[in-house]
């Protein structure tokens, strides 16, 4: 982790104090504060990555990685949202907002298509799970109310829903199909170690996730 988890945390405590300045000045900051923590996050998730080694253990996974990958997909969501919200501050027309929603959208789409197809050998799961989770939360929370902002609202909404649901759906179904189906092949003997179809041993490795370099 080194000094980024320290960055990251002061980043994100002023980021908290940011919530006072209800203006553009805030919205900047916010922008900015949400950006380091993103690069900071990430920085960890690719030091981590690249220090594992094939006898990494399942609670070395769950107990000191898992929860920055968590925590590196809310960033990246609140990070996409900032830049919308610092935008509206300007008061921008309805039709421009919705354009940068969709443009959002695109960007949820794109980093959960990075994490779980493009992310090295192993998949990331738990950062497109959020966005998916994030999109799921903008699609049946409460929202603008009054002419066409519902309008667009309500459109908007089932939008991020189909989105959220596809998002959602295929890291499930890509994570049933690399590390469940796939996993039906090798069976772990008593030993530790594993026996292969063709009944030969090899050396227990633990699952371990991709960098996001």
């Amino acid at each position: 982790m080194s000094y980024w988890f320290i960055a990251s945390s002061i980043s994100q405590l002023l980021w908290s104090f940011d919530f006072s300045l209800d203006n553009w000045f805030g919205a900047l900051l916010s922008v900015g504060f949400m950006a380091v923590m993103v690069g900071c996050n990430g920085k960890i998730l690719i030091t981590q990555s690249s220090l594992t080694t094939e006898h990494q253990q399942p609670e070395e996974y769950w107990l000191l990685r898992f929860p920055f990958s968590l925590h590196t997909g809310w960033t990246m969501a609140v990070f996409v949202m900032s830049i919308n919200g610092f935008f509206n501050a300007f008061g921008l027309p309805e039709f421009i907002q919705l354009i940068l929603g969709f443009v959002s959208l695109a960007a949820f789409a794109g980093i959960s298509w990075k994490m779980l197809l493009a992310n090295g050998d192993e998949p990331n799961y738990a950062i497109p799970a959020i966005v998916a989770w994030v999109l799921l939360g903008v699609a049946f929370g409460e929202g603008p109310r009054g002419g066409m902002e519902d309008f667009l609202g309500a459109g908007f909404k089932v939008i991020s829903g189909v989105v959220g649901f596809g998002i959602g759906g295929f890291t499930g179904y890509h994570f049933y199909t690399k590390e469940v189906v796939d996993s039906d092949f090798v069976n772990v003997n008593f030993k530790g170690g594993e026996k292969t179809a063709a009944g030969d041993e090899t050396d227990y490795v633990a699952p371990k996730d991709g960098s996001i370099a």
